[in-house]
């Protein structure tokens, strides 16, 4: 009997960078859409692709390291929108509308994320 190895593919859209990751995590793409699912809160057939890089984001909290010292870059829920956050103090204490720091905004040029979902 001869084995054939199924390799998972990309979502739609995917960062290059975060599926390398996940492969290399061996979190197959059922995997993150039962994730996906968890965290949004929504039954997997509506799940969306902006869906899949919050569970991404959440599962890795992915790291940004600019000045030596490393932050953590995930999507928080924050008034009613999913948003790009970081563990800064410049995120943290920065309450005007866009809500970013140099983290976020190096994260989102890096992988081509949206700031809010």
């Amino acid at each position: 009997m001869k084995f054939i190895e199924i390799c998972d593919i990309p979502f739609c859209n995917e960062p290059p960078e975060l599926f390398e990751k996940r492969i290399s995590e061996k979190i197959r793409i059922d995997e993150l859409r039962n994730k996906a699912s968890q965290i949004v809160k929504k039954p997997l057939e509506q799940l969306t692709k902006e869906d899949y890089l919050i569970a991404e984001l959440e599962l890795w909290n992915y790291p940004v390291n600019l000045n030596g010292k490393e932050y953590k870059i995930k999507y928080k829920k924050y008034n009613g929108k999913w948003i790009l956050s970081c563990n800064c103090s410049a995120w943290i204490f920065n309450h005007s509308k866009d809500r970013t720091c140099k983290h976020t905004i190096a994260t989102i040029q890096r992988l081509n994320l949206p700031q809010v979902i």
